[in-house]
């Protein structure tokens, strides 16, 4: 995808992948020609050079036909989503920053270069306060979490030292 970004641009790849999805939906037969494990990948590279050139550039093309090969055609969709999320930012990730009371402007930077510098990646937070939290923060991101509340803190306490009353 960053060869892709860097070739062709973030927007068009976008662009194209979004175009992707709506003709695999539209067209299912397309999708289900990509999967079917009857025809060979050489058959079906071939198709996709002669349906998408000139609408979609040769980086996009040489993706699919490699999703092709390695007979992940199946994942177009997702990838396709996956994308749009992670690139349609200016390659900046979305995260919410879930904090118990509000900070100031400062202290959310400092949050952020170092979520940046550990993950390598560029965010775009949302904020969000959640007095369950005690204190402390905890990022999300799609489906990770990052928690470094006061809550899960003292949780981790009660556990280990239920681990230690029980030895």
């Amino acid at each position: 995808m960053a060869y892709a970004a860097r070739t062709v641009g973030v927007e068009r790849v976008i662009e194209e992948f979004a175009a992707l999805k709506v003709i695999v939906g539209k067209i299912p037969e397309f999708g289900d020609f990509l999967k079917y494990p009857g025809i060979t990948a050489a058959e079906k590279s071939a198709l996709i050079d002669k349906a998408l050139e000139g609408r979609f550039s040769v980086e996009i093309r040489r993706f699919l036909k490699l999703l092709v090969e390695k007979h992940r055609a199946r994942l177009l969709e997702e990838i396709a989503d996956y994308v749009r999320i992670n690139y349609s930012l200016g390659g900046a990730r979305e995260a919410v920053l879930k904090m118990a009371y509000p900070q100031d402007e400062e202290t959310i930077r400092a949050i952020k270069e170092k979520l940046e510098s550990c993950l390598g990646q560029k965010f775009s937070l949302y904020l969000e306060i959640d007095g369950r939290l005690l204190g402390g923060a905890e990022v999300v991101m799609g489906n990770r979490v990052i928690d470094g509340s006061v809550k899960k803190r003292l949780d981790d306490l009660k556990q280990q030292l239920k681990i230690l009353k029980a030895a």
